[in-house]
């Protein structure tokens, strides 16, 4: 019995392994098995064919590109505000001395090599001076007194001068800061009859010379500084109206 059914199923393969194959399709129905080429016939439009599982992956859109900045116009003439405030910071008024006329008259020559196509000048101020018109020396305090006396009923204004041995005893008859003033006063007073009155210098009117340079660089300014020797020693500093200011 046991190979009775063995036999069974071994026909059973072989005929459905003919069917299958196609070996029968002249007597039975051809099995509805497809073989790959006759699938591939039928197929339409394959490249449309997807495939389940992970789609494919969709490349990441390339950002926008961002539009490049404007470049700003350039205007060659422009100065650099940085330039201007450092070139003013640089250039500055200084000035070097007082002189006097004669130590001007020995360093002019070397300023005026030193400045050449510089901007300067020398600016000269008279300072006053001390000028007394006199009268004296008498004999002794009581002939000083009498004489006092004397102006004072001519209605002249007198001084008797202290602390100055070599005129005492003497009288002041006014003080002046030039010399002209005072010889112009002597001579008023000669007409009223104080004819011994004299002018005497106490202290003579005098010139100062000051070298002033409105806008010295800063090399300028240091070349001065090497030229100190032969500037009578006088340094540049700076002018005395700009330092007031400041």
């Amino acid at each position: 019995m046991l190979r009775l059914v063995v036999l069974v199923l071994l026909l059973a393969n072989l005929g459905y392994y003919a069917w299958t194959t196609g070996h029968l399709s002249g007597l039975v129905p051809a099995s509805p098995t497809q073989r790959e080429p006759e699938r591939l016939e039928r197929q339409v439009r394959p490249e449309v064919l997807q495939f389940n599982g992970d789609p494919p992956a969709t490349p990441s859109p390339q950002p926008p590109a961002q539009p490049s900045p404007p470049t700003p116009a350039v205007n060659p003439s422009a100065t650099p505000a940085s330039a201007v405030v450092a070139g003013s910071a640089a250039a500055a008024c200084v000035e070097i001395g007082p002189y006097t006329e004669a130590e001007y008259t020995g360093v002019q020559a070397v300023f005026t090599d030193a400045l050449k196509g510089t901007d300067w000048t020398a600016r000269r101020e008279e300072r006053g001076g001390v000028f007394l018109i006199y009268l004296g020396k008498y004999p002794n305090r009581d002939a000083l007194l009498r004489r006092q006396e004397e102006l004072r009923s001519a209605g002249i204004r007198s001084e008797e001068i202290r602390s100055s041995p070599d005129l005492e005893p003497g009288l002041s008859l006014g003080r002046f800061t030039s010399r002209e003033s005072a010889e112009s006063r002597a001579l008023d007073l000669a007409n009223r009859g104080v004819r011994a009155a004299r002018v005497i210098t106490i202290t003579p009117s005098s010139v100062r010379v000051q070298v002033r340079i409105p806008a010295a660089s800063a090399e300028l300014q240091s070349r001065l500084e090497t030229l100190a020797p032969r500037l009578q020693g006088r340094r540049a500093a700076p002018c005395a109206d700009a330092a007031a200011r400041t």
